[in-house]
């Protein structure tokens, strides 16, 4: 049964949007806090985590995917590769002039 759980749609839905939530849970808080905070702690939980939820979904489809996909481009690869050869070749030249290593 714990397969089954953990496979579900909606912790797949969460899983997928749990770096979102992590950087964008502040900002509900904060809003709620200076604009819209009730006097009932549960509802100003369920508030919060409602509007984190759907801040994290905008963020995870409209902007984190984007780099997700650009991730595995073959140009951007390349890019990548091009600047991992050229950090190494500086590295090398900065540890024989240092004398560090």
């Amino acid at each position: 049964w714990a397969g089954k759980f953990l496979t579900s749609p909606p912790l797949q839905y969460f899983g997928k949007i749990s770096y979102a939530i992590y950087v964008w849970h502040v900002l509900p808080l904060i809003f709620l806090q200076f604009f819209f905070l009730t006097k009932v702690m549960i509802l100003d939980l369920a508030l919060s985590l409602m509007m984190t939820i759907v801040i994290a979904h905008v963020s995870y489809y409209y902007f984190e995917l984007y780099f997700i996909q650009l991730k595995n481009s073959p140009q951007v690869r390349l890019a990548f590769e091009k600047l991992a050869v050229r950090w190494t070749g500086i590295y090398r030249g900065t540890r024989k002039y240092l004398n560090l290593w």
